[in-house]
């Protein structure tokens, strides 16, 4: 997977029925031209052109380092 990160988008959602806040979660696969993202990193991501079958976003930027 060079050149390949796989991430994770959160959100909370409300419960039609119940009304109670649920926690969901995506997983997202991008494209970081420079292997610059490390475990932990908060990225900014936007879509793009298909690059593979799962592959359809890029790294806009890092938005926060984590830490290590």
């Amino acid at each position: 997977m060079n050149k390949s990160r796989v991430g994770r988008v959160d959100r909370i959602e409300k419960h039609r029925r119940y009304f109670k806040h649920l926690r969901r979660s995506t997983k997202v696969m991008f494209h970081d031209e420079n292997n610059e993202t490390k475990v932990g990193d908060q990225v900014l991501v936007t879509s793009s052109r298909p690059l593979s079958a799962r592959k359809k976003f890029s790294l806009l930027k890092i938005v926060r380092k984590g830490q290590e």
